[in-house]
């Protein structure tokens, strides 16, 4: 049986063959196999997260995202790493799956399924929502990035911060709290604080 040690070591040895190619280099996170380019106004990442199975074989998937650091002094950390969904979420029948391996000549099989899936479903969501303006036009309407409710609102104000656009911002969150009126102050903690924020800007 396989140790996920092994399987990370031979799968980032994979990703780097794989990946390289597009662009994509090694980041220097230690928990988990992520590797980034820039992307337009962001930095693209595809994260490959690995376990091992019980039944012996390591298994992963992929996390497409995109992180816009010039959103990063109105946004909460974690919230940096600004959109993203797993690969199988960008699919039409968004069916789950995991690509599987037992050992290092498993995965030259699994090279042509795996540069599929990142060209027809990873690089186009990174190239459609790579620029704020185009993120900003997706949050105003119903595409699914990744966020919550709460988070969208959220970012679509701090992208208006970004551009210069204080009055939108304001008028982004004042709509949301109307509407969350007598809701819990969980869910209205951090629109009011990034209000708060905001109207203290000149």
């Amino acid at each position: 049986m396989i140790k996920l040690s092994q399987a990370k070591k031979v799968l980032e040895t994979f990703l780097k063959d794989l990946l390289s190619p597009l662009g994509f280099s090694r980041a220097a996170r230690l928990e988990y196999l992520e590797y980034t380019r820039p992307a337009n106004e962001a930095i693209a990442s595809l994260s490959w997260p690995c376990r091992v199975d019980p039944r012996g074989f390591a298994a992963f998937n992929c996390i497409v995202g995109l992180r816009f650091e010039s959103l990063g002094s109105w946004l909460r950390t974690e919230m940096i790493g600004t959109v993203g969904l797993p690969l199988h979420l960008l699919r039409e029948d968004k069916a789950f799956e995991e690509w599987k391996f037992s050992r290092a000549e498993d995965l030259p099989s699994l090279r042509v399924p795996i540069l599929t899936s990142l060209e027809n479903e990873a690089l186009p969501f990174i190239d459609r929502y790579s620029t704020l303006p185009r993120l900003s036009r997706a949050l105003d309407g119903t595409d699914d990035v990744g966020l919550d409710t709460t988070d969208r609102v959220l970012v679509r104000a701090a992208i208006q911060m970004v551009e210069g656009n204080k009055p939108a911002a304001l008028q982004i969150l004042d709509s949301a709290l109307a509407q969350r009126v007598g809701a819990r102050p969980k869910h209205r903690y951090e629109l009011e604080s990034l209000r708060d924020r905001i109207a203290k800007v000149p």
